[in-house]
């Protein structure tokens, strides 16, 4: 259905001769982008709702993706798996964030030391390319530089969040920026691993 649409929209873009037809390959592609994208995150501030945090969900979701986007990692093969791979792991999430007992200092301690763990992974390995979109050498160091300076800066949240605020109830949404961290390291892992399988 997202691929008629994206027809659609290019197609109709040609039509009006605001881009070539030799391009509107491209533009099909790039719409189908936007819009898997588009309905992955409203489907997941559903989710997040659901369970009765739609701003943890959204900060859950802008540090995965953004992190995601310079240090790359596994991505499924098409866009509906990716999709119910998305909501999935952030079902996943924001029900064991539910469940957990923030106020506890274990707790709070698990958390900082899943976020820093990962986010030492993501420093040392990032970026983990796909497959599927190879890299050239510039790309590939500007998005280890942007990576480490994101995952410091991440790192350093979830450390703050921890020293000053591990007793109040807004540590809920430090525990957000841990998880996307753990969520990145495991994508990247994932890809690493099957990189070497198809080897």
């Amino acid at each position: 259905m997202l691929n008629r649409i994206s027809e659609k929209m290019s197609g109709y873009l040609v039509r009006k001769n605001v881009v070539d037809n030799e391009r509107s390959e491209v533009y099909t592609y790039g719409f189908m982008l936007i819009f898997s994208t588009a309905f992955s995150v409203i489907t997941v501030l559903v989710i997040a709702a659901l369970f009765g945090n739609l701003f943890f969900g959204a900060l859950f979701l802008a540090v995965m993706m953004f992190l995601r986007f310079f240090c790359g990692g596994y991505h499924c093969s098409t866009y509906l798996n990716c999709w119910l791979c998305t909501n999935f792991i952030a079902a996943c999430v924001f029900f064991i964030i539910k469940l957990l007992p923030l106020s506890n200092l274990t707790v709070n301690l698990l958390v900082l030391c899943f976020g820093v763990a990962a986010a030492i992974y993501i420093f040392i390995n990032s970026p983990i390319e796909n497959s599927n979109n190879p890299l050239n050498d510039k790309k590939r160091l500007k998005n280890k530089h942007i990576s480490r300076v994101l995952t410091v800066v991440f790192a350093s949240t979830v450390t703050i969040g921890f020293i000053f605020f591990r007793c109040l109830a807004v540590f809920s949404y430090f525990t957000a920026i841990s998880a996307a961290l753990v969520v990145v390291s495991i994508l990247m892992i994932t890809e690493k691993v099957n990189w070497k399988w198809k080897k």
